[in-house]
This record gives structure tokens, C-alpha cells and sequence, in this order.
């Protein structure tokens, strides 16, 4: 299934958002393996990025990690910088939640829209247009066959 990543309209707790210092941690909290770390992304945005710190926390399980989540939303408090949202809840967030998810907009996401499939950017986008996430993938698939068995 895919997932969409969401930037969250208030900073995290634990967060240094505000680039005191030249210093800057982001939160990024994900359920399952997105596979980012692991590939070694976050250690490129770091050295392109000198001064920002990624750190990434993992709930194994999404329907443990979308009860949290809501129970932070409802609290305004303990919401990392970007959160992973399943696919299959993304209409709750965009039809119910907007108001609380940054518009990516502010950021120049519509530069990005050419770069995303028509149905996965229209799901991550709000009544007003807004840009609540970006896809991260489009749920590959493929089909194998034999050409032997067909003739």
C-alpha cells in the first residue's frame, strides 16, 4: 500500500525547528519500513544540508501508530515535523483534518505537481486546494507471464 508524508502545522516537543544556532532537527515519524534511512537518504539531505539533524521514529504497526496520531492531533502536542499517513486514511486527513496539516503550498509544492500522478496528487489535496502531502509511491504492481504458454 502507499503512503503519503504530511508536514504537521505545529512543531514537536522535541523538535528545534527554529534554526537557532544554524542548528535544525527534523522529526519524522513513519509506520512500518518507508525505507528512507535505510537507503541512506537522510544522510544526504544531512550533508547537502550541513546543520540539519533527521531524526526518524517508527511504529511497527499503522493502526497503533494512526490512533497515536490522533490522539496527538486532538492534543496539539508531540506531532513530529513530517508524519507518515497511510493511503487509506489520507481522505480523513484532507476532508476532516486540513486545518491541521501545513499547506505544502507555502513551500513551493506546486512546483512539484507535474512531477506526481493526476489521482495521487488530487488525494493529498484539500477542499481549497491546499497540498497536505506529497505521494511516495504509487503502489507498484506487475504482471509476469510466460510467453511460451500464450502460444
Amino acid at each position: 500500500t502507499g503512503a503519503l508524508l504530511a508536514a504537521c502545522g505545529g512543531a514537536s516537543d522535541d523538535t528545534s525547528a527554529d534554526g537557532a544556532g544554524g542548528e535544525v532537527t527534523l522529526t519524522v515519524d513513519l509506520f512500518g519500513s518507508f525505507g528512507y534511512k535505510e537507503a541512506g537518504l537522510y544522510a544526504e539531505y544531512e550533508k547537502l544540508h550541513p546543520g540539519v539533524t533527521i531524526k526518524q521514529t517508527d511504529t511497527e504497526d499503522e493502526a497503533d501508530y494512526w490512533k497515536s496520531l490522533q490522539t496527538r492531533l486532538a492534543g496539539g502536542a508531540g506531532l513530529a515535523d513530517v508524519q507518515g499517513i497511510e493511503v487509506g486514511r489520507i481522505a480523513s486527513v484532507t476532508q476532516q483534518q486540513a486545518d491541521r496539516f501545513e499547506d505544502l503550498r507555502k513551500y513551493g509544492a506546486d512546483s512539484l505537481k507535474d512531477q506526481f500522478a493526476p489521482a495521487k496528487w488530487a488525494a493529498a489535496s484539500g477542499k481549497g486546494g491546499e497540498v497536505l502531502g506529497l505521494g511516495t509511491d504509487v503502489g507498484p504492481e506487475a504482471m509476469c507471464y510466460r510467453t511460451d504458454l500464450f502460444k
